[in-house]
């Protein structure tokens, strides 16, 4: 559908706007986002003057706009502990131009932006030009963004989550997908940052998908910045993808991930029954203290296809199947070099077919080599 937006530099500017028009402000006729909410209908609008709301709010009718006409900068929606904006199981609607805060989160299914969009018709919700920011203090896990079905987008979108206390092992997630169909992130910031010194969930995910459904999720133009302080099993996290049948394409993103102490640090985990990751002309910056890092782990079963990355640190650990094309291993200038990837089969890193190529002014040259 036509939301009648036109995008200036990550920016919401309102041209011809559908359905009936509701204003909320100080001095309009609403002076909540909810009660414009319950007095609207599918396919209305919804304009908030800047300003801060200190409000829950949940979509309960389809294809209803929520835009900040002040920018995000200017217009905050916000909670200390409880979730901030549900959009339930509706479909075909849009947030944009907000901040959207949850301050001082107390329980693991406090989060700032959720929904179960059931749509048949891949029907898209739309996240845009909007900074989503979840923050605790205490020892509980912390999920910022939460989906669990259906077809979402965020564009220019900042996801920021952080733990400050070290006490337990807890993790942070930015964006968690459970039975999500189709996820796209376009020109959008994830940030993740757990203090926790914890082993097992003592970890920090930028985003992880975990789920026994398919899904499809395309990244484009993004940057994922995850850190913590985990030790041992627990760790740093870019993407972690377990469960079953999971697509991911990543085009022109720079991971930088790190682990300040003995914990894991990876860029791409790759787990579960026939996932697949392609990856396309991203930068990755991998680094932990014991100097075990991966920019990508791919486990027995699943695939990686690499296509023109530059590695700036950390190794491949491949337990299944890695295609490497042109992408510069870490250390390399990217004038000449020389990389190999390994497919195998199922729990055999370094079995099957190998690859040798060599990459001089811009053209790669690949040979194959039975083993």
């Amino acid at each position: 559908m036509d939301y009648g937006l036109v995008n200036v530099k990550g920016d919401l500017r309102p041209t011809t706007l559908a359905g009936t028009i509701r204003y909320v402000g100080a001095n309009c006729q609403y002076t909540t986002i909810d009660s414009a909410i319950n007095a609207s209908s599918a396919g209305d609008t919804i304009l908030v003057a800047p300003g801060t709301y200190t409000e829950a709010i949940t979509y309960d009718v389809d294809n209803l706009s929520i835009i900040g006409i002040g920018g995000k900068e200017n217009t905050t929606i916000t909670q200390a502990a409880a979730t901030v904006v549900d959009f339930s199981t509706m479909e075909g609607c849009l947030l944009g131009g907000f901040t959207v805060s949850l301050t001082a989160a107390d329980g693991a299914t406090d989060y700032t932006i959720t929904g179960a969009n059931d749509t048949s018709n891949s029907t898209k919700n739309i996240i845009r030009s909007c900074d989503i920011t979840s923050a605790t203090a205490i020892a509980v896990d912390l999920a910022n963004v939460y989906l669990t079905d259906g077809d979402w987008e965020f564009w220019y979108c900042k996801i920021q989550t952080t733990r400050t206390t070290d006490t337990g092992a807890y993790y942070v997630r930015s964006i968690e997908i459970t039975a999500v169909d189709n996820l796209k992130l376009y020109h959008c910031d994830i940030i993740s940052d757990n203090s926790t010194t914890g082993t097992g969930n003592g970890a920090s995910y930028g985003i992880i998908a975990n789920s026994a459904d398919a899904n499809t999720t395309e990244i484009r133009d993004s940057f994922i910045d995850v850190s913590s302080d985990a030790t041992t099993t627990g760790g740093s996290f870019g993407i972690y993808v377990n469960g079953a049948i999971h697509n991911f394409k990543i085009y022109n993103t720079h991971f930088d991930v790190d682990c300040s102490s003995t914990g894991l640090a990876i860029g791409i985990y790759i787990l579960g029954n026939i996932s697949v990751i392609w990856t396309y002309n991203n930068i990755f910056d991998v680094n932990n203290s014991d100097a075990d890092q991966n920019w990508v782990k791919v486990g027995a079963g699943c695939a990686l296809n690499s296509y023109g990355d530059h590695i700036i640190d950390g190794s491949l650990s491949n337990a299944g199947t890695a295609n490497i094309y042109g992408t510069l291993p870490a250390g390399d200038a990217g004038y000449m070099a020389v990389s190999s990837a390994t497919t195998g089969g199922a729990g055999s890193a370094g079995a099957g077919n190998q690859y040798i190529e060599l990459r001089i002014n811009g053209t790669t040259y690949k040979a194959l080599y039975d083993t």
